[in-house]
């Protein structure tokens, strides 16, 4: 197979230098035309790979699209993107919504160098120093020549630093989003302000915005209305992705239904962004309505059953007789009942109830590295739509902004250095939104039974990256 020796020293030489300079602690790894090397035995073709990566911009806003451009070329050759593993960021997220790279042809050292840019996107959720790890990811490698092979290498990529800027004024705001366009709008149906009781009144409320991801929105929350039940569907979360524009949608439904007559003032909903052109701190207020609710409320009320005396002496005889046959049909079929017993038993022991306690039982014990395993194995049990386990999205859709601050400390943190009660305050913060959950849920169910006109249900299509 053939290897030029220029490129071979080459990287020797600055792989040995940045070796003595990580050692004495005088530098870090630039992050930008970096040569990655795996192990102590490095395939050949790994040698004549390359790998950078550079970010656009390198100071972002809170909350702004980042394009993080990762390269890898291949010396006389071919280089392209197998597969990218995960890496955890603390205080962003990463998303990747194309799998085409963008073909690249280079002179580097007068060594021709060729092969794809690929593009992922970041978004930072708190200010300060933000580092984004090494990344594993595996380089299909082709050569070209009387020496031609193709093998598949696993190499990582450099460390990036950034500089996030928290807008001014956003210091208490969670989930702001930074960009240059955004717009929200509703939509009432029926479109009265007139009702009776047990009618139902539907708002449609639409959020849009130009660089940013549909699930970068903070959840809808519905205020508590005496006289209301509030039923919350299930949000729509929409993004497209065309030659580097992002547009991020979010669809929310709400369902009035008014149980008791009067004059009502639904409230105004209010979103915050940051204007990265003008950098502002803008707002949109959908206005709320006032409705007026006529009619009586339905006496649903039912008479009580009159108790009756204790069992007669024939009733007695046939629970007897009852009670011996069941016997006799446990023992009949005992293979069958223990079998049904084991299910049972096995049923509560992968029941979320029992996952849940393990939760708990991991916070008492102030053990971070077990309560964050155990929170993870609990959110798999819960058959919501985010998968793998997110429990990021699981606090953006069911916790409140003073719980989602809690996590973003803990993950700021080693899991181990965190004492019991900041595990214990946060198993309080996922018990919260997990009632709120199960609420949700039961609430959704019956909204389909009550309003089966309005169409309460809707699915989330989410493109994200692992």
């Amino acid at each position: 197979m053939r290897v030029r020796t220029p490129v071979k020293i080459l990287l020797t030489t600055v792989r040995g230098l940045a070796w003595a300079a990580l050692t004495a602690g005088l530098m870090r790894v630039p992050a930008i035309l970096i040569l990655v090397l795996l192990g102590t035995t490095t395939s050949s073709l790994a040698a004549e790979a390359l790998v950078r990566l550079e970010a656009d911009p390198e100071s972002p806003w809170v909350g702004q699209k980042v394009v993080l451009k990762l390269d890898v070329l291949g010396a006389d050759g071919w280089a392209q993107l197998q597969k990218t593993g995960g890496a955890e960021i603390r205080g962003g997220y990463l998303l990747r919504l194309e799998s085409q790279g963008t073909r690249l042809n280079e002179v580097i050292e007068g060594v021709s160098y060729s092969g794809q840019r690929y593009e992922f996107l970041f978004f930072a959720q708190r200010g300060g120093p933000l580092t984004i790890p090494e990344m594993a990811i595996d380089v299909e490698v082709k050569t070209w020549g009387a020496d031609s092979g193709t093998e598949t290498i696993r190499l990582m990529t450099p460390s990036l630093d950034l500089s996030v800027r928290q807008p001014p004024g956003t210091e208490q705001l969670d989930g702001l989003i930074s960009t240059t366009e955004f717009s929200a709008t509703q939509n009432w149906a029926p479109a009265v302000n007139s009702l009776s009781v047990g009618d139902a009144l539907v708002r449609e409320i639409s959020l849009t915005a130009v660089d940013a991801t549909g699930m970068a929105f903070n959840p809808l929350i519905p205020a508590d209305i005496g006289g209301i039940s509030t039923y919350l569907s299930e949000p729509t979360v929409e993004d497209s992705y065309n030659r580097g524009t992002l547009v991020g949608k979010r669809r929310e439904k709400l369902t009035y239904v008014f149980e008791e007559p009067g004059n009502y003032a639904l409230p105004d909903l209010s979103y915050n962004w940051w204007n990265t052109s003008s950098e502002k701190l803008e707002t949109i207020t959908l206005t709320g309505l006032s409705v007026e609710v006529q009619g009586a409320v339905t006496d649903q009320s039912g008479g009580v059953l009159e108790e009756k005396g204790g069992l007669s002496f024939r009733s007695l005889l046939w629970v007897l007789g009852l009670v011996v046959i069941l016997a006799a049909a446990f023992y009949r079929y005992r293979a069958a009942f223990m079998g049904l017993i084991h299910s049972w038993q096995r049923a509560l022991r992968e029941s979320e109830t029992n996952y849940f306690r393990k939760v708990k039982s991991a916070a008492q014990q102030g053990n971070g590295e077990l309560m964050m395993r155990t929170t993870l194995q609990w959110l798999d049990r819960l058959g919501t739509e985010h998968e793998p386990a997110r429990l990021d999205l699981f606090l953006s859709r069911y916790s409140d902004a003073s719980g989602r601050k809690l996590y973003a400390e803990l993950i700021d943190i080693d899991h181990g250095a965190a004492d019991t009660q900041q595990l214990l305050k946060f198993y309080n913060v996922l018990a919260t939104a997990r009632s709120r959950w199960r609420t949700q849920r039961k609430v959704r169910k019956k909204a389909e039974q009550l309003l089966p006109q309005v169409g309460l249900s809707s699915s989330i299509s989410n493109n994200t990256m692992e």
